[in-house]
């Protein structure tokens, strides 16, 4: 994936740079509560965004997404520390972004 298709997803970019890095459990202590934490430090808009991007960046990268998401994000968290695949894991951000856009 080219630097000019990260760009193109800077909600995700911040939420993985920002909350799913290495220290991720200063923002709580499971994939739900950091999500929680960065929703309320959103706002719902935003979160809309967040899930948004997270769709259009597995339907792009498709089955090369595994690929993807570490040369993109080398940093952030590896999805298989939940026990799943990259693309089941932004899923499930996805989905619970989702509660958070209303």
């Amino acid at each position: 994936m080219s630097a000019s298709l990260a760009m193109r997803f800077p909600h995700l970019d911040h939420f993985l740079n920002a909350y799913m890095h290495q220290d991720w459990e200063l923002f709580g202590d499971s994939l739900e509560d950091v999500v929680q934490t960065y929703a309320s430090d959103t706002s719902p808009v935003e979160m809309q965004q967040l899930r948004d991007e997270i769709v259009q960046l597995l339907t792009v990268e498709g089955h090369r997404i595994e690929t993807s998401y570490y040369a993109l994000y080398p940093n952030s968290v590896m999805p298989s520390g939940w026990g799943m695949s990259v693309a089941d894991w932004l899923t499930r951000v996805a989905n619970l972004a989702n509660r958070y856009t209303h």
